[in-house]
């Protein structure tokens, strides 16, 4: 017989166990964010060289906090019929476009939504409930990358990318060596020409 705390025993290493995955999948996301989102903005915000696009993020700019608001979340909203179209997608057993609906959504939209939050942060945060929902968010996105940096596969990343950095570096001194060789080949051919 199986003593009293063997199932909350259990139970804990059960959560531990399931926790970590789900911290994985969350951190992809948020790494994912964190890393696309400067390049993203900074990609759209290239577009403001164009004339009407300059004036079009000037007005979006000075919008009141509802319409900011509004503005922000729309692009979630759209998103929403792409989204079951890649469902109705892999019911079709189209797995592979359905994934490159859900990718090329993601990235545009991630991209969309940062150039928005670029241009209303000033606004939303006079938003109490967004202020501290985005504070929130902030606080759980270190947690989420702090418990990440210092978990044992982090670490295992870290030293299998030192080990390929010197590989990476010879392969790439091999690859300069190997231009020069083939402009000297080139070289003497093209002036017989």
């Amino acid at each position: 017989m199986s003593s009293p705390g063997t199932g909350a025993r259990l139970a804990r290493q059960l959560r531990r166990l399931a926790r970590w995955p789900l911290l994985l999948l969350v951190a992809a996301v948020i790494l994912f964010e964190e890393l696309a989102w400067d390049e993203l903005a900074r990609l759209l915000g290239r577009l403001a060289a164009l004339p009407f696009v300059a004036r079009l993020e000037a007005r979006i700019a000075r919008l009141s906090a509802p319409w900011a608001m509004t503005l922000f979340f729309a692009p979630y909203l759209t998103l929403l019929p792409l989204k079951i179209l890649a469902v109705y997608l892999v019911a079709e057993g189209q797995g592979g476009k359905a994934l490159l609906l859900i990718l090329i959504a993601k990235i545009g939209g991630t991209a969309l939504v940062a150039r928005l939050f670029v241009l209303t942060q000033a606004t939303l945060m006079t938003v109490p409930w967004f202020e501290r929902v985005f504070l929130r968010y902030q606080r759980l996105k270190q947690q989420i990358v702090s418990a990440l940096t210092e978990s044992q596969l982090w670490r295992l990343i870290l030293a299998v990318r030192r080990m390929r950095a010197p590989w990476r570096e010879a392969l790439a001194r091999s690859w300069c060596r190997g231009r020069k060789i083939v402009r000297r080949w080139r070289t003497p051919r093209d002036r017989r020409l």
